[in-house]
């Protein structure tokens, strides 16, 4: 906030924010850094046609001849941190929604405890209850603010190509009963 105000002294770090934010980058880096090594050190170990994981394709790249084709550890890295970094921040805030749902509607919370009760003994296909909070709950409070159309459409007088990324404001689309 105080750089907003006073850009001249930006470069205080006040709150420690600066130094934080680096701390826990390089702890980021030293985790994959670890976990790129450790594999390229069981592939070249134990070479397992088979059952190949995500990380392992991605270290073949590295191996390949053609500049189009072939990846940087660099480049790996960033893919598997996008992933990681985006998976967890969709599903913690997917779950703070549902939970502060629930903490709204009660009886609906009732239910889910008790559909969660009997967990252990039904298959999960037949969790109905759990399903319909969470589909609900996507539908009020998207953790994407993107979407890519599946084929060009035309939208108020514009056209929007297949696979363009759009932002939209999701959370007046989902409350808006002209648009529902």
């Amino acid at each position: 906030m105080f750089r907003i105000f006073l850009p001249a002294l930006a470069w205080l770090d006040l709150q420690g924010i600066e130094r934080r934010t680096r701390k826990v980058s390089q702890w980021i880096d030293r985790f994959f850094d670890s976990a790129i090594e450790k594999r390229m050190n069981v592939t070249g170990k134990e070479e397992n046609k088979s059952k190949k994981d995500f990380l392992q394709y991605l270290l073949e790249l590295t191996k390949r001849d053609s500049e189009s084709a072939s990846m940087t550890m660099k480049e790996i890295k960033a893919i598997l941190i996008d992933i990681v970094m985006g998976g967890t921040e969709t599903t913690s805030t997917t779950m703070e929604w549902v939970v502060a749902r629930l903490l709204q509607h009660p009886e609906a919370m009732k239910r889910v405890q008790e559909e969660m009760d009997t967990l252990i003994r039904i298959p999960i296909v037949q969790i109905t209850v759990l399903r319909s909070c969470h589909e609900g709950n996507t539908s009020f409070a998207s953790p994407l603010p993107f979407c890519c159309p599946s084929q060009t459409s035309i939208v108020g007088g514009y056209t929007i190509p297949k696979g363009a990324q759009v932002m939209l404001n999701m959370w007046t689309i989902q409350r808006d009963p002209e648009i529902c």
